[in-house]
């Protein structure tokens, strides 16, 4: 039977993983916790590793732990491709560490084979709602590229937020506020790196 994986990427995040992992605990059958730096970026004392419970709170909760590679991922796609351990027809949830699972998500029965959901991301302090391709099957070789959001099965793009059907009776909470001023200094530098380095890939697939 298809399995429902909640996959998650994380580095240092003692203080958001816990409510992440909660929120999605009772819903999937299996969780994976990716951790790790990116080596075009600073890390405390070099280590690419988180430094502090991140692991033990993953492994409390029963999650697969996935180390960082030597020397930090290269970028956020290599990062993310590296959870996509499920077998064929099984199914991924991909939800940040600051991200809260609210409402409920459709049984795997009613899911359609080889399609991806979309779901609604909201701020806890705004009234934001973008939606993002966060649900979808395993099918075919798996990998990201090109593009933090770009998946891609058999060669074929499957995150096109346009081609994917919505989940309405679910949506995740992003709790962007609650993280520490440097922190969140820190996230939006390597997104603003990230975004120059995707920029021709999303000019070219519109994700």
């Amino acid at each position: 039977m298809p399995e429902l994986i909640a996959a998650i990427i994380a580095y240092n995040e003692e203080a958001m993983l816990p409510g992440c992992l909660e929120s999605v605990k009772d819903v999937t059958n299996q969780m994976i916790v990716v951790d790790g730096a990116y080596r075009h970026f600073p890390h405390p004392e070099d280590v690419c590793d988180s430094t502090d419970a991140t692991r033990a709170i993953a492994e409390c909760y029963g999650a697969v732990w996935i180390e960082c590679p030597s020397g930090g991922w290269t970028t956020q796609m290599d990062k993310r491709s590296a959870y996509l351990l499920g077998d064929p027809g099984d199914w991924y949830l991909h939800v940040d560490a600051d991200e809260r699972l609210r409402g409920e998500l459709p049984a795997l029965s009613e899911l359609e084979d080889g399609m991806s959901y979309r779901m609604r991301v909201k701020w806890a302090e705004g009234s934001l709602n973008p939606w993002a391709v966060r649900l979808f099957q395993h099918r075919g070789l798996m990998q990201y590229r090109g593009a933090h959001c770009a998946l891609f099965s058999d060669g074929q793009l499957i995150s096109r937020r346009t081609d994917a059907e919505s989940i309405e009776s679910a949506y995740l909470l992003h709790l962007k506020g609650q993280r520490s001023a440097q922190r969140q200094h820190d996230k939006q530098t390597y997104y603003a790196w990230q975004h120059d380095y995707e920029r021709a890939f999303r000019r070219q697939w519109s994700v």
